[in-house]
């Protein structure tokens, strides 16, 4: 089944980032919750798929994120001609090339601060509320902490992700039931999964949720690798 073709297309792209914050985000529904503290050092690579329902092991990558984690301060910043995100889709017998659009950020999680250079003048520096900043998906949920209303670890179903063995739980979140897979194993920069399962304590590295409105689409969020390493240039980029 080629998942290029309408059912990605017209299904999920117009409504997936809205869907998605709907779900994730609090909506009112809070509970309180300490500042995020210290993520650690290092990079992680966290990578999101859409399949359809019953074709669930043919995922196509939708977006990547690459942070690179200092700390309080997060940087987002992709290699420039990632040939990752870049989608072809075929119509017609035509080829349609799309470069996503990535935009580089840094997050201050103890200020909730996001930082960003200027569409209008590159060498001026905006700040913007975390809560307020939309391309970020994940770190958000750091503001406004999703509502659980069940959680199951107690299942012996296990996956291997980023090279961590890792057991398969469940949680209830805004009326969705999603799976979730996390490791007992020590890692040296913290799971912006994570936040989405608020104050679970062991490192989340796999998520997969129905995708709402749609009962045939699933989105997967999975962290594809971790390293201890940020390049010297990418170093001295995260300072506030």
């Amino acid at each position: 089944m080629n998942l290029t073709a309408p059912f990605l297309n017209a299904t999920f792209k117009g409504i997936l980032v809205i869907v998605s914050l709907v779900l994730f985000l609090c909506n009112g529904q809070v509970f309180c919750q300490a500042k995020v503290g210290d993520q650690g050092s290092g990079k992680m690579v966290l990578k999101w798929y859409l399949s359809h329902v019953d074709h669930q092991d043919k995922m196509e990558l939708y977006y990547k994120f690459t942070y690179y984690i200092k700390g309080n301060l997060v940087l987002r910043q992709e290699l420039k001609n990632d040939s990752s995100l870049i989608e072809k889709n075929k119509s017609d017998d035509r080829y349609l090339t799309i470069t996503k659009f990535t935009p580089t950020y840094l997050i201050n999680l103890s200020k909730e601060l996001v930082r960003y250079n200027s569409e209008a003048d590159s060498n001026k520096i905006e700040e913007v509320a975390l809560a307020n900043y939309e391309p970020e998906l994940f770190y958000k949920c750091a503001v406004a902490p999703p509502k659980i209303t069940h959680l199951d670890t107690l299942g012996n179903q296990t996956i291997t992700v980023a090279g961590q063995r890792c057991i398969i739980g469940k949680a209830h979140i805004l009326n969705s039931d999603f799976e979730f897979a996390y490791t007992k194993s020590r890692l040296n920069v913290k799971s912006p999964l994570n936040l989405f399962v608020p104050n679970f304590p062991y490192q989340i590295l796999w998520i997969k949720i129905p995708l709402d409105n749609n009962p045939q689409g699933i989105q997967t969020f999975v962290i594809e690798s971790t390293s201890e390493t940020i390049p010297e240039n990418i170093k001295n980029s995260i300072t506030w």
